[in-house]
């Protein structure tokens, strides 16, 4: 097996910080934008199994996060001042994934979703 370095940035007012993760290599890696607006997340649905790296920026006006579980996962970034933005990696295998804004009370006002991984 094969371990790349995977450096994560959080922006989050005026400071950065960055932290070194560890996480095995994949055959495929794949990038996927996500915008967390008021009351919506939009980015794309269908994913293929493997590493994705997810580029979430707030452009909503309060803050914002971005979680992910299922099929063994569970991930989630820090929250997001408006504007700010952050990536998040995960390995995803073939199934179902719920997304969600892990800030109170945002999932249900409608921010959530399904992934499907092929």
């Amino acid at each position: 097996m094969v371990l790349a370095s995977t450096t994560l940035t959080l922006t989050m007012g005026t400071g950065t910080s960055t932290a070194a993760v560890a996480a095995p290599q994949s055959a495929t890696m794949a990038s996927a934008g996500v915008t967390l607006h008021d009351g919506h997340i939009s980015m794309r649905h269908v994913f293929h199994h493997g590493s994705v790296t997810f580029t979430i920026r707030n452009a909503g006006t309060v803050p914002h996060g971005f979680a992910i579980a299922g099929r063994g996962v569970s991930a989630r970034s820090a929250f997001l001042n408006p504007g700010g933005s952050t990536t998040l990696t995960v390995k995803l295998h073939r199934g179902r994934y719920s997304v969600w804004c892990p800030v109170d009370g945002h999932r249900f006002m409608g921010m959530w979703t399904w992934i499907g991984v092929r």
